[in-house]
């Protein structure tokens, strides 16, 4: 990880204040699971199309996330049979920048992913009646039926495109955490193109399509569940897990 910071220097630094410009509130999202052993040949490639987004002192910034779903695991199945109107309620803790956000996210039935958040207190968890309150406006049911379900942890790497809003996310050691269970997932890099509207032939799509390296539908949350709740039915995930397993260790 310190190699890959280092080499990460050698790229432009973007200011913070650009994150704002490039949060992509409703975006079209394209996901690729990549050797994290040749991610310093991936990015070298990628020239001065992208800039390095600092954390922090640092180039690699550290996520925290607890995920939230019914005792039946609706949003676990929903993604599991497929529905592309789907949901997930997550609060993330953004650990460098000190922040912390209640989050929605929907997959819209045009493949377009929006996400509204609610900010918390740094590392608060509890959902109240103001929580609440944005739940309802952002999720069907009752919001006061979901609970914790799934910790992750992982490590990521923010590339913002030099010349449009296109923002590409590099995502390393990740973690899966449910009350005593815990897994860690070696040798993997969940690489995301965060886009307005999908463009095939920006640099980062180019680089991986030559590369060999196709789409890959892969939610941490769904993923974590299935390594970890063996007993659930996971039959659509199983080419990802495969993958996982042949590109690191799951």
């Amino acid at each position: 990880m310190n190699r890959l910071n280092t080499m990460l220097d050698d790229l432009q630094r973007v200011p913070v204040e650009r994150l704002g410009e490039c949060a992509l509130m409703r975006r079209v999202d394209t996901k690729f699971l990549y050797p994290a052993a040749e991610l310093d040949s991936f990015i070298r490639t990628l020239g001065g199309s992208y800039g390095v987004l600092p954390a922090g002192g640092s180039n690699i910034a550290s996520y925290r996330t607890l995920y939230f779903d019914s005792p039946d695991k609706t949003f676990y199945h929903q993604h599991r049979r497929g529905r592309r109107d789907r949901f997930k309620v997550r609060v993330r803790h953004y650990l460098d920048r000190e922040l912390t956000y209640l989050e929605v996210k929907r997959k819209t039935n045009h493949n377009v992913t929006v996400k509204k958040r609610l900010r918390l207190g740094f590392l608060e968890v509890g959902l109240g009646g103001s929580e609440a309150e944005f739940l309802r406006d952002h999720l069907p049911g009752d919001p006061f039926v979901i609970r914790p379900a799934i910790w992750t942890n992982f490590s990521r790497i923010t590339l913002v495109s030099a010349n449009d809003r296109e923002r590409l996310t590099v995502d390393l050691g990740l973690e899966f955490e449910a009350g005593r269970r815990r897994h860690r997932v070696e040798g993997l890099a969940i690489v995301e193109v965060k886009q307005p509207r999908f463009r095939p032939r920006s640099p980062a799509m180019l680089v991986l399509r030559e590369r060999g390296i196709r789409p890959s539908g892969m939610s941490k949350y769904c993923t974590a569940q299935a390594i970890l709740s063996p007993g659930l039915r996971r039959n659509r995930f199983h080419r990802v897990l495969r993958t996982i397993g042949r590109i690191g260790h799951v």
